[in-house]
């Protein structure tokens, strides 16, 4: 029985870290590359969320083929929102959050009055369980959520070291103004990382769909648990997310199976007293 506890848990931590990676390294890349703090990423989140659901449920859309929609459709709408928005704000602090802030409510608003206020909930598009060692049992869905998080982040890593695009992202981070000397298009690099940055909150909301309760207020939490994973990684750094994430996933998910309605107290003590020990996060630059 302990085992099998255990090894629930531990899948649990998992699946939780790096779906809470999809959303973090997008907020990690928004801010490295544009240096805005965006407040309106959960909500970018929620509207993931209710293009899937809508697209499985009323026009039929094969669930996968939904989620691959949904990223593309609210990355284009990221795009649209920093350029119309964001990009007279790179750069300025508070500004951004005031204008990001103003986009939550917007956006929060306009889904109430669109999707009503009613909770929704979606039929998981696999079904039952998978039995490891005879002892642990793992539902087929957290396997999903898990199988399918981990791939996007390795593509994501790979496109940022490798590819021409990543490199010239990893230059605007560094040093905005060496990149733009170089011949770097510093609009279209941003533009492109906040199209990624939503189009993973975005694929990252259609996989928890089923394991959770969907609302126009569901952006809220997500977003404070990104900054909080962000923060606990390092500001801007991209491995740090991923660190951050699958810390707080165990954090959550050992605090949840132990102190029940105390979890999320456990987890953000626990944040806040490695931030006081190490306030650049657990992989930021001093």
């Amino acid at each position: 029985m302990t085992a099998m506890l255990y090894g629930q848990v531990a899948v649990n931590a998992l699946m939780l870290g790096a779906t809470y990676a999809l959303i973090a390294v997008g907020l990690s890349l928004v801010f490295s590359i544009m240096r805005v703090i965006q407040f309106a990423h959960g909500h970018l989140y929620m509207l993931g969320a209710f293009c899937v659901f809508y697209l499985a449920t009323e026009l039929g859309v094969n669930y996968f083929a939904a989620l691959f929609i949904a990223a593309i459709a609210v990355g284009v709408l990221g795009m649209i929102l920093d350029r119309i928005f964001l990009r007279p704000l790179r750069g300025q602090d508070l500004p951004s959050m005031i204008v990001t802030l103003g986009l939550l409510l917007l956006i929060e608003g306009s889904a109430l009055l669109a999707f009503g206020e009613r909770d929704k909930r979606f039929h998981s598009p696999v079904d039952g369980a998978v039995w490891f060692f005879d002892t642990i049992v793992i539902p087929s869905e957290r396997l999903m959520i898990l199988g399918v998080a981990a791939p996007l982040i390795a593509l994501l890593f790979l496109f940022v070291w490798r590819s021409k695009e990543g490199q010239a992202m990893r230059a605007v981070a560094q040093d905005r103004e060496a990149a733009m000397l170089q011949g770097i298009n510093v609009d279209w690099i941003s533009a492109l990382g906040m199209f990624i940055g939503s189009a993973l909150a975005a694929a990252a909301a259609g996989l928890l769909l089923p394991i959770q309760v969907l609302t126009p207020a569901v952006g809220g939490p997500v977003v404070i648990k990104a900054f909080m994973v962000v923060i606990l990684g390092g500001l801007g750094s991209i491995p740090g997310a991923v660190v951050g994430s699958l810390a707080f996933g165990a954090l959550e998910s050992f605090g949840t199976t132990f102190f029940g309605g105390y979890s999320s107290l456990a987890a953000f003590s626990a944040v806040m007293l490695i931030l006081i020990f190490r306030p650049r996060g657990l992989l930021g630059r001093a």
